[in-house]
């Protein structure tokens, strides 16, 4: 795992909810999406990149976990930058 987090780049996407580059250390996600499915998918991306040892079956598990233990302590998002950030 390295020290530098992931930059997160807001970009309408067509295919996917979100996507992660390891090699140029950045999340994209779709800024339409709502809350849950946020904090789920940008979870999910975020672990392919910390966490690379972890099979696709783990993350989705671990994901999805973190996502619903964050919406039921309540955090949601207050703010979402539009548009590409590169």
């Amino acid at each position: 795992m390295g020290n530098d987090l992931p930059k997160i780049v807001w970009k309408k996407l067509n295919r996917a909810w979100g996507y992660a580059d390891a090699e140029k250390n950045t999340i994209w996600l779709d800024p339409r999406l709502d809350d849950a499915t946020m904090a789920d998918t940008g979870i999910h991306e975020g672990l392919h990149i910390l966490c690379p040892y972890m099979d696709e079956t783990e993350v989705v598990r671990v994901s999805g976990g973190l996502a619903s233990l964050i919406i039921r302590l309540g955090f949601r998002r207050i703010e979402t930058i539009e548009g590409d950030d590169e």
